[in-house]
């Protein structure tokens, strides 16, 4: 992971007493209260002060990094984590007390009358509204159909493969010779194997079964690792992820090609006009499939046809909708 802590105390120093401006900006941009072009309008005066845009060049040299400089490397810097295993703890120890989240500001909009407010005034628009379009946009809930996204099921198989920290409470509860304190060593090796992702390689047995092995002592289980059964999970896994890829690959693979056998992908007009004479002389009886039941249109296509390369994944992963 990068670390934040350098960049973090640099643009606070930076921003001095706009740094609770900042942190509210870029709060309500992750909620969605702010657009991209109001966020701008909000921290363009404060990463771009009026004095540090008319100053000399000579003068501007000698000055530290500009906010907006540290401001960009702070945002990378969080991107790149978030492709990352998370840390070990919820907020890094190097955050002030005044920068964490606290329950009490998390529970300040219901205290307040805010969402009473905000709720009186959706209720109003809504009665406002035609008995007829109130009608069909309470029913919308009901008979909305969900999309296949195409990357949806990848989605999801991303979120059920993501190891989720036990409560406290769970924490709490178990003993002192089964707590995970005594296997914080085991668990730490979790985060020094490297991902995929960076080695741009599949995964071997060994780098498996040493990336599970955290994992069930974070978790836990660590009765199946002493019994040795360590090692089949990871040929389970091992198997099923080359599985997985295969699938997805030709599934996503499949939006990319041309004049297929299987009817999927884009279809030519030269290909579907061969292909009906073909199909009406089959009917006649005056001509015949292959064994691999093609008809010789098909097989033309698949003889003639050029290997699919990294652009056409990346075509078809674009619609893939």
């Amino acid at each position: 992971r990068v670390e934040l802590e350098g960049l973090y105390g640099q643009l606070k120093a930076a921003l001095g007493e706009a740094w609770g401006d900042y942190k509210i900006a870029l709060g309500q941009f992750a909620l969605g209260s702010l657009s991209q072009a109001e966020l701008s309008w909000v921290l363009q005066p404060l990463l771009c002060p009026p004095a540090a845009a008319g100053a000399p060049a000579a003068e501007t040299a000698k000055t530290t990094t500009s906010p907006l400089h540290l401001h960009n490397a702070f945002l990378i810097a969080l991107y790149a984590n978030s492709m990352r295993d998370p840390p070990p703890n919820e907020v890094a120890p190097w955050v002030v007390a005044t920068d964490k989240p606290s329950n009490a500001a998390k529970n300040a909009g219901a205290v307040s009358g805010i969402n009473d407010q905000v709720e009186e005034r959706l209720k109003r628009e809504v009665m406002a509204l035609h008995k007829r379009d109130r009608k069909r946009i309470k029913g919308l809930s009901k008979n909305a159909k969900t999309e296949d996204t195409g990357l949806q099921e990848i989605l999801d198989y991303m979120q059920e493969l993501a190891v989720k920290p036990p409560s406290q409470s769970q924490a709490n509860n178990e003993g002192a010779g089964l707590g995970k304190t005594n296997w914080d060593i085991e668990i730490r090796r979790r985060y020094a194997q490297p991902l995929a992702s960076e080695t741009l390689e599949f995964p071997t047995l060994n780098e498996m079964q040493n990336r599970i092995e955290p994992i069930c002592f974070e978790e836990g289980l660590t009765g199946g690792v002493q019994q040795g059964s360590l090692q089949g999970v990871a040929e389970l896994v091992e198997r099923s992820a080359e599985v997985f890829i295969k699938e997805t690959l030709s599934r996503l693979l499949s939006h990319a090609r041309s004049n297929a056998a299987d009817g999927m992908g884009v279809q030519t007009n030269m290909f579907k006009r061969q292909l009906r004479k073909e199909e009406l002389a089959l009917e006649n009886g005056t001509l015949q499939r292959n064994a691999a039941g093609l008809l010789p249109v098909q097989m033309d296509a698949q003889v003639r046809k050029d290997p699919l390369t990294a652009y056409d994944l990346r075509l078809s992963m674009g619609l893939c909708d």
